[in-house]
This record gives C-alpha cells, sequence and structure tokens, in this order.
C-alpha cells in the first residue's frame, strides 16, 4: 500500500511539474509575442510558431493512427526500415571494380588448366570492357546495375551522337553484366564458385 502511495504521489508531482514548465513556457511566449508586436520579428516569430504547431499535431495524428492500426505501422516501418538497409548496403562501381579485382587475383594463383573456362571468359572480357571504358554502373537506390555500353564516353562518332543510334532502355537487360544487392555482386560470386574445380 505504501509503495503504491509512493507512485501516487510521484506522478502527481511529475504532473505538477509538467504543468508548471507547460504554464511558464506559454508566459514566456506571451510575453515575446508583446515584445515584437507590430515588427518584422512578429511575423517570424508567427511562422516557426505555426509550423512548431504543424509538426505537433502531424505527431499527435500519428501516434493516434499508430494506436489505431497497429499492423498497418508495422509494416510501414518494418519496410521503411529495409529500404533504408537495402540503400545503405547499395554497392558502388568502386566495389564492383575491387571485388573484380579480388575475383581476378584468385584466379591468377591458380593454373589456368584448372581454372573453369567460362569463369575465365567472363574475366577476360570484364577486363577488355575495362580497357575501352564501357562498363557502366547504375544505381536504383536499393540496387545497382553493372552494364556494358556501345561505346567510349570520350568517343564522339556519329554512331554515339546520333539519337537513332544510341542505346535504347530497352537494349540495357541484355547488356548486364551484374547486379548489386546488399554489398554482393550476386553474377560475379555465382561465377566464381568452385572456380577452381575444373572436371
Amino acid at each position: 500500500m505504501f509503495k503504491l502511495r509512493k507512485s501516487v504521489s510521484l506522478f502527481t508531482r511529475i504532473k505538477q511539474r509538467r504543468d508548471l514548465i507547460v504554464d511558464g513556457t506559454k508566459t514566456k511566449f506571451e510575453a515575446l509575442e508583446k515584445r515584437v508586436a507590430g515588427t518584422f520579428a512578429e511575423k517570424w516569430l508567427r511562422f516557426w510558431m505555426n509550423l512548431a504547431r504543424d509538426y505537433r499535431d502531424v505527431s499527435l495524428d500519428l501516434v493516434k493512427e499508430i494506436r489505431a492500426k497497429p499492423s498497418k505501422a508495422i509494416i510501414i516501418g518494418t519496410s521503411g526500415w529495409l529500404a533504408t538497409a537495402f540503400a545503405l548496403h547499395n554497392p558502388n562501381a568502386t566495389h564492383f571494380r575491387d571485388t573484380f579485382l579480388q575475383a581476378a587475383n584468385d584466379s591468377s594463383v591458380v593454373h589456368h588448366t584448372l581454372v573453369k573456362p567460362d569463369v575465365l571468359e567472363h574475366l577476360k572480357f570484364v577486363e577488355s570492357c575495362y580497357n575501352c571504358n564501357l562498363i557502366r554502373h547504375t544505381s536504383f537506390g536499393l540496387f545497382s546495375i553493372v552494364w556494358v555500353d556501345q561505346s567510349s564516353k570520350e568517343c564522339k562518332a556519329f554512331a554515339t551522337q546520333c539519337n537513332y543510334l544510341k542505346l535504347g532502355y530497352t537494349d540495357i537487360p541484355s547488356r548486364i553484366i551484374d547486379i548489386g544487392f546488399l554489398d554482393t555482386w550476386w553474377v560475379l560470386v555465382k561465377k566464381m564458385k568452385d572456380f577452381d574445380i575444373n572436371y
């Protein structure tokens, strides 16, 4: 019983303290509004007060909606968290180059007769594309693709300038050489699995 009374008195004191803080803040704002009445600062103060009030109302509405539909809030929150995690772990062009060089180094320390032929062909093809400056990286926020362009960026031939001869968006899927997701380039990882077992 004593503990219950103690907790009730603690809640009462907290509520009184909160009311004192709220009342003190209100009186300070009222005094500030009187001081800046009729000046430019009044419009500025009113703008920020309205903005704070709008954010407070949105926050209260959000809390009410979460309490009313918790399953919807969990789904939206989880989706947002996953999208953020995917975006943070979306690999870039430098990461692809590092992964490719690591794969090339791994295959170079194994005798060429033991390396799978399709792995060697893929690595040679990617290296030749790098040498010709044809590798392009496109990020979609949650994942990335690496694809091969038809000409170098420095090339100024007619085919690269003419809109009718340029590479279209529908041609890109056939030119994709790797897909990056969660800090991994999946095509390269799949090709390098057991790359040194050629039998």
